[in-house]
């Protein structure tokens, strides 16, 4: 190619570039802007990452396990005792707000099963321990076993005696987040959502009138609150 050739090709392009100056400049700006866009983007969702990272790593898991103590002397397990662990992160300000029981009867004849609110079914003033994590509490059901136990029998020929039980609990994170958890310990141990925590308190104060003590309450005036009570 000559050099006249060669000049005038890059004559060319110069006059091209000059002519679109305004294009180039707004795209290579509207990029740059996209970059920055797009990095900030990054940026963030990689901070969630490290955050959820972090809540994770130091969300507490709280866990509940039960035993039977059983009386040699009477042959029945007559204590129930519950056990709350801590694992994953440390807690501070422990303490089990509240607990709500019910009496549950199944008529065999029937469908239908009564409930009847239990005052006192559980010792709440247990054993804590100096941690925060692992085993931190314990609590039993003040040897409860033996009420229930002879009163399941003086009902049998007419249906089925159980007892619920909730309780909720509160604490403290190192997150310095208060959190409330809520679970049914029996029968069987179940996290709950407060929506079902609510239904059995408002049950529960709707119907306090009924409410029994199990180491009090005779066979007869159980049977005469069962024949009184609606189903739930």
């Amino acid at each position: 190619m000559s050099w006249e050739k060669i000049k005038s090709v890059n004559s060319a392009i110069r006059s091209f570039l000059q002519a679109n100056k305004i294009y180039f400049e707004v795209v290579v700006a509207s990029c740059l802007t996209f970059m920055a866009l797009y990095l900030s983007w990054t940026a963030n969702k990689i901070s969630e990452q490290q955050t959820t990272i972090m809540q994770l790593e130091h969300t507490p898991n709280i866990e509940l396990r039960k035993t039977q103590i059983y009386n040699d002397s009477l042959k029945i397990y007559d204590v129930t005792k519950w056990f709350v662990y801590n694992n994953n992160s440390k807690i501070s300000n422990f303490d089990i707000e509240k607990e709500y029981s019910l009496l549950c009867f199944s008529f065999k004849q029937k469908t239908d099963t009564i409930k009847l609110p239990v005052w006192d079914y559980l010792n709440l003033g247990g054993t804590i321990y100096e941690n925060s994590e692992g085993k931190i509490f314990d609590f039993d059901n003040k040897y409860s076993g033996y009420e229930e136990y002879s009163l399941r029998q003086s009902l049998f020929s007419e249906g089925y005696l159980d007892v619920e039980s909730y309780i909720k609990i509160n604490y403290r994170s190192v997150l310095k987040k208060n959190e409330t958890k809520y679970f049914r310990i029996e029968p069987g141990i179940e996290e709950i959502d407060s929506l079902k925590w609510n239904r059995i308190k408002f049950y529960i104060e709707d119907n306090s009138e009924k409410g029994i003590h199990l180491g009090s309450i005779t066979t007869y005036e159980l049977k005469r609150k069962l024949k009184l009570s609606s189903n739930f």
